[in-house]
């Protein structure tokens, strides 16, 4: 069941600048190409140096926090050192060739973290620090649930709109910012270059929504669902799903399609607990729900159909070229070899510096030198600049050392959030969609783009520093009865 917060939650000053500095990242990040234009870099970096501030700050005012504290960071910490110190030990050396940039091996350590364009890494280590910073520090300065729920609000209110500005703009059929700005490719999306990166965002934005929901919907001073403030939120919550589709992203659809049977399954679940001694408003709420879901299938298969049958078809055609790679070039579609091939080269790749990897950033560059696959026409090769799987493509740049750090830059908020995390349904579905993008990034590259990847980190930190504070309350509410005793 879901904690009342104590009434009276009065933000301090760090909760406020944590409040303001996460809601205009998270919807600066999103508006300017989800971050993953040229000029959009520095604004990033500097805001999230920002960032820093409240982080430094928040440590000073918790000195009985500071051990558990600097525990929590010497996984990213080390991340950091590791990094820094290859950029002392570069890898390759740029050369220019007219107008043509390229790269030649080096004299470098081979048993030292290297990289292959140190300045490109301090670049990407800056901006990647800001989100995680950012995110940590809900664990840092927050004390007050309500402040968290509103910046899901905000974050989800934010996707909507940019949902709808998406959506307009898809059937006006204009090129991306109506026209002001010429797309490098036909699949974006709304602000976005990549359609599955919106369908990422889309993922992960319709969660928080889900959640906010969610909670409002089992929070005990509502009468039931007719007197809450659940039908608010599920306006921005069909307009981020219903674009998803829209987008032409198959695998995110499949991914809002999965959150959406979830979402099915808690409704369900409440009624058959609320109206137990009711059997008819049992199962005419089931109905309902039912009729909704389906309802909203229709609608969003009727608004979005030309694009689903197209992708469909795409999807067939791919199947019998045994789902091989195409682009277009022109009027003519090239083939080239199945993702499986990538993957093996990536793998490859990674083995031949499996401890500290290739450098953070560097997979585009250095694939070059393993990417084994041609069209069928010309003999013309692919170029990646990423691994399609942001796991695999850790692993090439990062190595196994860096990969662990990463993988405990994670530890921290789930061991804090425990089993209330699963518990509540608020962060229950906050958690879900972290997770699924997690999933989702064993076969796509959703962290590649800014705004996805500042999103899931303020996402998992949102769920689990909700959890934790609910534990925290719980634990002073039984202190406080024992007392009473």
């Amino acid at each position: 069941m879901t904690s009342h917060d104590p009434s009276g939650s009065i933000m301090s000053r760090l909760e406020k600048a944590t409040f303001w500095h996460i809601c205009i990242y998270l919807v600066g990040a999103s508006w300017m190409f989800g971050g993953n234009i040229h000029w959009a870099k520095i604004p990033l970096g500097i805001w999230g140096t920002l960032g820093a501030s409240i982080t430094i700050a928040a440590w000073v005012q918790s000195p009985r926090r500071r051990k558990r504290y600097l525990l929590a960071l010497t996984p990213f910490l080390i991340l950091n050192g590791l990094v820094l110190l290859s950029t002392f030990n570069p890898s390759f050396q740029e050369f220019s060739f007219y107008e043509t940039t390229s790269l030649r091996p080096t004299d470098h350590n081979p048993n030292l973290p290297s990289t292959a364009r140190p300045g490109f890494t301090l670049r990407e280590l800056w901006i990647y620090d800001g989100f995680y910073l950012a995110a940590f520090n809900l664990f840092l300065a927050v004390r007050h649930r309500p402040v968290l729920r509103r910046i899901a609000t905000v974050a989800a209110i934010n996707a909507a709109v940019l949902a709808v500005f998406g959506t307009i703009q898809k059937f006006a059929a204009t090129d991306i910012f109506f026209g002001l700005e010429k797309a490098p490719n036909h699949t974006f999306f709304a602000s976005f270059l990549y359609h599955n990166h919106w369908g990422a965002f889309g993922v992960l934005t319709a969660a928080l929504g889900v959640g906010l929901a969610a909670r409002s919907l089992s929070a005990d001073h509502h009468r039931d669902i007719w007197h809450s403030p659940v039908f608010a939120a599920l306006l921005p919550i069909l307009l981020i799903t219903v674009s998803v589709p829209l987008s032409s992203s198959r695998s995110s659809t499949l991914l809002v399609l999965a959150l959406g049977m979830a979402t099915g399954a808690y409704l369900i679940r409440f009624l058959l607990q609320r109206t137990r001694h009711r059997p008819m408003a049992r199962w005419g709420g089931i109905t309902a729900v039912v009729l909704v879901g389906l309802v909203i299938l229709g609608g969003a298969y009727g608004l979005a159909r030309p694009v689903i049958e197209t992708r469909v078809k795409q999807t067939i055609d791919q199947l019998k070229r045994q789902n091989h790679y195409a682009f277009r070039e022109s009027d003519q579609v090239y083939y080239g070899d199945s993702r499986m091939k990538l993957y093996e080269d990536t793998i490859r790749m990674a083995r031949d510096k499996p401890w500290f990897g290739w450098g953070f950033g560097s997979y585009g560059a250095v694939f070059m030198r393993y990417n084994s696959q041609s069209t069928s026409m010309e003999g013309r090769s692919f170029f990646f600049n990423d691994a399609h799987s942001d796991w695999l493509e850790a692993w090439a740049e990062l190595g196994i050392a860096g990969g662990a750090c990463l993988l405990g830059m994670f530890i921290f908020p789930l061991r804090e959030a425990g089993s209330r995390l699963f518990r509540e349904s608020i962060s229950g579905f906050w958690i879900l969609g972290a997770g699924m993008i997690a999933v989702y990034a064993l076969i796509e590259f959703p962290f590649a783009n800014p705004a996805v990847a500042l999103t899931f980190w303020c996402t998992l930190f949102l769920a689990c520093r909700h959890a934790s504070l609910v534990a925290e309350s719980s634990t002073r509410h039984r202190k406080t009865q024992h007392s009473n005793v």
